[in-house]
């Protein structure tokens, strides 16, 4: 075996780190983004993020909620395979009211976890959703045919000192630009 030291300003740093941070999680949609991705909310913690799916951003809508597996970045988050719909209230209670609280302690308005009950609670989580035929609204599309545009050929592109179009009301350079 090679040792090998990744240099911290490189791609591959990052993204390593990146992967070996993943977390499970239940996100709500709060905003799409169409072509880029949605503005999530994180349900077992008080955080928001820009979440870069393009497939998402044409199929999402406000309100819904997912389970996924989310690979952190600074700016934004990526999911890492096929996020499952949390399509029923009555889901969502299950996971909050009776799966969480086998997990840890629902003190304050969200839990703290080891690594192994989150294994266990994502788990269990994936168990409910498979069991409860959610991956049967999940669709893969094979977009062969349609042209795929670089970001540098784009027509609406937006310019750095203009309002950021999720909505924060600050530029574009200091939110979603950066």
């Amino acid at each position: 075996m090679v040792d090998s030291q990744l240099d911290p300003d490189s791609d591959e740093y990052t993204v390593v780190r990146a992967m070996s941070e993943s977390f499970y999680t239940l996100v709500q949609v709060r905003d799409v983004f169409p072509g880029v991705g949605v503005r999530v909310n994180d349900l077992f913690a008080d955080r928001e993020y820009l979440l870069i799916d393009m497939g998402l951003s044409q199929t999402a809508a406000k309100g819904l909620v997912l389970a996924t597996r989310l690979i952190p970045f600074d700016d934004f988050v990526m999911t890492s395979g096929a996020a499952l719909p949390i399509d029923s209230k009555e889901m969502f209670l299950k996971i909050i009211n009776k799966l969480l609280p086998q997990y840890g302690s629902t003190d304050d308005e969200y839990i703290s976890l080891d690594m192994k009950q989150r294994a266990d609670l994502t788990a269990a989580i994936i168990r409910l959703c498979l069991e409860n035929d959610m991956s049967s609204q999940i669709e893969y599309k094979d977009d062969f045919d349609e042209p795929v545009v670089s970001p540098t050929q784009r027509e609406n592109r937006i310019g750095r000192n203009e309002p950021c179009p999720c909505g924060s009301g600050k530029k574009y350079k200091r939110c979603c630009g950066r």
